[in-house]
């Protein structure tokens, strides 16, 4: 079977794009919808997504799901038996159970590290997805300001599935060393709104390397290329380990 076939790719790109918004919305999608969702026997269908990803629908939905709950542990104050039934998990219990497995320590555990760590996240897969321009830096915050550049902190934060910013100024807030280590990521305002795009790096980019975030804040700056409008392209850092 060539899963690099672009009518299967539409159809499984299609199947991935119901899981995310049944993530996203705290809502059940079972096999045999999605199954006839794609016109494929259930056999079929899983068949052509682990050739595709290497496992089988029902671990790849479950390892989105307690990704997602990283998010919520780090993002929000709810408590850990709320996001276990946001997880599609009937009880606490075999929510934390699940979590340990994937992540190595408990959700209360994970809740209170100085850290946060991507290893064993599970990304969005998909196909054809154009990466974000993105690199590890060590960046001087200060200069920035001393070049009146326009920065930001923003304080992500997660309600009902969704990516909400908060936006302070990051001297009154004195959460920043002045030169440190960041994940610089770039985004084109003209292509994706804000929240989706932070959303995006959080099940993306951080999920896809072993890095590890140190504050769950971020700086946005305003530093456009060359040529560009100002208003297009910005910047954002992630102090990471």
């Amino acid at each position: 079977m060539d899963c690099s076939n672009e009518f299967r790719r539409n159809i499984l790109d299609e199947i991935i794009c119901i899981i995310e918004k049944a993530i996203d919305t705290q809502s059940n999608v079972s096999i045999r919808a999605l199954s006839i969702k794609s016109g494929y026997s259930i056999g079929h269908l899983q068949r052509m997504f682990y050739l595709y990803q290497g496992m089988k629908i029902g671990t790849y939905i479950r390892k989105r799901r307690l990704s997602r709950s990283t998010l919520l542990l780090k993002r929000t104050d709810m408590k850990i038996y709320e996001i276990a039934l946001l997880s599609g998990f009937s009880s606490q219990q075999s929510f934390s159970r699940a979590f340990s497995n994937q992540f190595g320590c408990p959700p209360r555990t994970f809740r209170t590290l100085s850290h946060w760590p991507f290893l064993n996240y599970q990304p969005i897969i998909g196909f054809d997805k154009a990466p974000f321009p993105s690199s590890m830096v060590y960046l001087n915050l200060h200069e920035y300001y001393e070049k009146k550049r326009r920065v930001q902190l923003l304080s992500p934060v997660m309600s009902r599935g969704q990516i909400k910013i908060i936006a302070k100024s990051p001297l009154s807030c004195g959460l920043y060393n002045s030169s440190a280590k960041y994940m610089a990521i770039r985004r084109n305002e003209e292509k994706m709104d804000e929240s989706e795009f932070i959303l995006s790096v959080y099940e993306g980019i951080l999920a896809s390397q072993d890095i590890a975030i140190v504050e769950n804040v971020m700086f946005k700056i305003h530093d456009p290329a060359p040529g560009e409008k100002e208003d297009i392209s910005m910047w954002y850092f992630i102090p990471i380990k």
